[in-house]
């Protein structure tokens, strides 16, 4: 883990524990989740759009096939869990920064497997977009500013690169091997 402690947080209408006591937290669909660091990863397949349009099915199932060997390897290799599939991308967290980013070069380097044998106008890009922040995790789901930044950071990100935030860099000082431009 970060090291950081994590926090259970009620909804707001929770009853109060006799004698004004704050309520104690109680497992169940009341608990919004828990409060921790996490290291977000958001992945976009480049110009999905256009090859559902051209290659139908065919692009759909290479992206599902391909989401789902970035599930299995985040979660195995690397400690990450997947939190949402969006379509044409995924929303991924992970305990330790330079997992996260470990995952990224990894991914972004396997991507060439994925087309060996398709035409160039069916390859399959990924950008990548990294922060670190602050979220509320549920079973199902994730909460906080910090997806809406990483969201926003694969605006920046060329197809096949992985950008990430000032805060997700600062974390990775020491132990990543790897060029890194401001």
């Amino acid at each position: 883990g970060s090291g950081s402690a994590s926090e259970r947080m009620n909804p707001p209408d929770s009853p109060a524990a006799p004698s004004g006591q704050p309520p104690s937290p109680t497992p169940g669909p009341q608990a919004l989740g828990v409060r921790s660091v996490a290291s977000i990863m958001v992945i976009d397949l480049v110009e999905s759009t256009q090859l559902v349009a051209r290659h139908g099915e065919v692009a759909i199932a290479r992206w599902q096939r391909l989401a789902l060997a970035i599930e299995q390897q985040a979660r195995l290799a690397f400690g990450g869990k997947l939190m949402r599939s969006m379509g044409d991308g995924l929303l991924l967290i992970f305990d330790s920064p330079l997992n996260a980013v470990r995952a990224a070069f990894q991914f972004q380097t396997e991507i060439s497997t994925h087309n060996v044998g398709w035409p160039d106008d069916q390859a399959l890009l990924l950008r990548i977009a990294l922060h670190v922040d602050t979220v509320i995790v549920d079973e199902s789901d994730i909460h906080g500013f910090g997806l809406a930044l990483a969201t926003r950071l694969l605006t920046v990100a060329q197809p096949g690169e992985t950008v990430c935030s000032a805060e997700m860099r600062d974390q990775l000082a020491d132990g990543l091997v790897a060029d890194v431009e401001d």
